[in-house]
């Protein structure tokens, strides 16, 4: 199966289609995927999509967001996800020697990426930080 690329804008209006288009792609991909797994890839993608048009292209509408997502041949979904942002400290998230703070505890920024780390099998960051490939076991 070839992976699906597409770009949307940095409006938050259009994250639900690009949801709903990875989704439509995915049934039709032939691949057998339990309703808890589709639930985490819809979260996965709208905390990925809500994150990269606020706080990476700042809903600046001029910039675009590059989507890739597919199913690869050992039964992962994967998504690439990268905004024309400046990147973050994504470290300062995910270091394993410092405790994370409860989701309750935490601001109204960060849960995303702690909330996307606990439904993935693997998350990585390109260095700038404005990249994101996301890896489900389906």
């Amino acid at each position: 199966m070839e992976a699906l690329n597409f770009e949307i804008s940095s409006d938050i209006n259009s994250i639900s289609s690009a949801v709903s288009g990875v989704m439509q792609y995915l049934d039709g991909s032939c691949v057998n995927i339990d309703e808890c797994a589709i639930f985490d890839i819809r979260v996965i993608l709208n905390e990925l999509l809500i994150n990269s048009i606020i706080h990476g292209n700042k809903k600046n509408l001029d910039k675009k967001i590059m989507i890739r997502v597919g199913v690869s041949g050992k039964g992962y979904f994967f998504v690439f996800v990268e905004d024309e942002g400046k990147g973050y400290d994504f470290k300062r998230f995910l270091n394993r020697e410092t405790p994370h703070q409860s989701l309750s505890e935490m601001k109204e920024y960060g849960r995303g990426v702690l909330i996307i780390e606990s439904l993935c099998d693997r998350i990585k960051f390109n260095k700038k930080g404005n990249k994101v490939i996301v890896l489900k076991k389906i």
